[in-house]
């Protein structure tokens, strides 16, 4: 066995004085360079590398690059004298050249890696650095969405406040319109009801004063008679020569009327179309057009020849166009001139064409609802739609404020359609003396039919042969109630 050690204490040279040297440099964990240098180690480090290493040239295992280092690992071995190779195995601690080098480049390792650290450390400081307005802006844009975003929150907070408020005050005031609703309903009921039991006691008036007019006439004739028992046959002749002379007249006149009719306008059925200036209601009348049209069915012309022949030519004139309806009373719905101030009357009475020369009558056509008659003594040129059954009234005898009370208002013709127009007319507004607050114009009327008519009604022919076409078309002549 080569020596591997000498003692550094003395010149003492025994093998006992240098494994007593060698175990006290063991224990106190001292030991010289050269010792650690010549002395062999072997160690398996915890990591598995091997740790073999020699002095020698050529010793076997790692080297240095192996960085053998053995710190009190049971596996290590420490080199013995051979006095000492008896002796159990004792721990010792020693530090030999792999681990200095070991030690120096961990030691070079940690200040490389504090240095880049470092160089790390500055250069991310230097990058926050740079970043830092970056980080002010983000920051700033943050806290200003934050700031948006709770005022945003403010703001719907607010809107679903209001909204609420307004939900709760829409639904009051829809449960107030359907109250006001209901209260209009029931005012309506009621006023139809009113103005129905009005014009039933009108009605009964009417009748009653007929009546009493009636009583008061015979009441009079009676008086008058037994005053004069004495009876002038002078005076009662002239009275019936009058009187036939009259009905002569009369009878020239519905001749005369009658021929013209079929001159003009031929046999009939003869009809009038009114277009009126009426604005569209969807809420009341949804099927009704703007500008709406009604259309007059004329009575016979055998019948009622003056009547119809008069309202025949106003109508074929154009004297109707721009007039209007403007008096809405509670039984009749009347057309005539009054609106415009006397400027279409003047037209009228210009082409005489304003009045009838007689009150004709005939009782098959009573002044029932939607049939038309003219209105005055003598009637023209206004004439009314009977919105209800006035038979009663403007029948004979029905107006006793008039002198000639027996008489009647003529009922010439009837609405064939448009009997709901006649009906929205009269719900419209009237002031209190029965005057439309808005008349409604009529903005033309017309002759239904004369395209049809055949010439030899209009050519200037033999009255005999008008006569006989008119026989043949169920038009006998003009029939005069007695």
């Amino acid at each position: 066995m080569r020596r591997v050690g000498r003692s550094t204490s003395d010149g003492d040279k025994s093998p006992m004085r240098r494994e007593t040297v060698h175990r006290s440099s063991s224990s106190s964990g001292a030991e010289t360079a050269p010792s650690m240098i010549r002395r062999p180690l072997r160690s398996i480090s915890a990591s598995g590398l091997p740790t073999s290493y020699s002095g020698k040239s050529g010793g076997g295992g790692g080297g240095l690059g192996a960085l053998g280092v053995a710190m009190g690992s049971p596996d290590s071995k420490i080199p013995r004298s051979p006095g000492q190779r008896g002796r159990g195995r004792q721990s010792a601690l020693f530090l030999s050249p792999g681990k200095v080098l070991a030690i120096f480049c961990l030691l070079a390792t940690l200040s490389a890696t504090s240095l880049y650290l470092g160089v790390r450390s500055l250069s991310l400081s230097r990058r926050l650095g740079a970043l830092e307005p970056d980080l002010d802006r983000a920051t700033k844009a943050e806290e200003k969405s934050r700031n948006l975003q709770r005022s945003e929150r403010e703001r719907a907070s607010n809107l679903s406040s209001k909204m609420s408020s307004i939900s709760a005050q829409k639904g009051e005031v829809e449960r107030k319109n359907r109250e006001l609703t209901k209260a209009k309903i029931r005012l309506e009921d009621d006023h139809a009801h009113l103005e129905q039991m009005a014009a039933d006691k009108d009605q009964e008036i009417m009748i009653l004063r007929r009546e009493l007019n009636k009583t008061k006439g015979k009441a009079k004739l009676t008086a008058e008679a037994s005053l004069n028992n004495v009876v002038d046959p002078e005076r009662e002749k002239r009275e019936m020569v009058l009187l036939s002379r009259m009905t002569d007249l009369r009878a020239h006149i519905a001749r005369e009327s009658y021929r013209t009719t079929l001159e003009r306008f031929g046999p009939g059925p003869h009809r009038v179309s009114m277009r009126l200036q009426l604005p569209a209601d969807t809420e009341n009348f949804p099927n009704m057009p703007e500008n709406p049209t009604i259309v007059i069915q004329l009575n016979p012309l055998d019948e009622m020849p003056l009547s119809v022949h008069l309202f025949l030519e106003q109508v074929a004139h154009k004297l109707w166009d721009g007039c209007s309806f403007a008096l809405n009373a509670f039984h009749i719905l009347q057309a005539g001139t009054s609106a415009l101030a006397g400027e279409k009357m003047k037209k009228f009475t210009d082409m005489r064409l304003d009045k009838l020369s007689y009150q004709e009558y005939h009782e098959k056509y009573p002044h029932e609802k939607y049939t038309v008659g003219f209105a005055g003594r003598p009637g023209g040129p206004d004439f009314y739609i009977n919105k209800m059954d006035n038979s009663a009234n403007h029948g004979p005898g029905g107006q006793t404020q008039v002198v000639l009370n027996e008489e009647a208002d003529p009922c010439f013709g009837r609405i064939l359609e448009g009997k709901d127009i006649i009906d929205r007319i009269g719900s419209l507004m009237s002031n209190n003396f029965n005057m439309l607050n808005t008349p409604v114009s009529i903005l033309q009327a017309e002759v239904l039919g004369m395209d049809t008519v055949p010439t030899r009604w209009k050519a200037d022919q033999d009255f005999s042969v008008l006569e006989g076409a008119a026989i043949s078309a169920g038009v006998s002549g003009p029939k005069l109630p007695p």
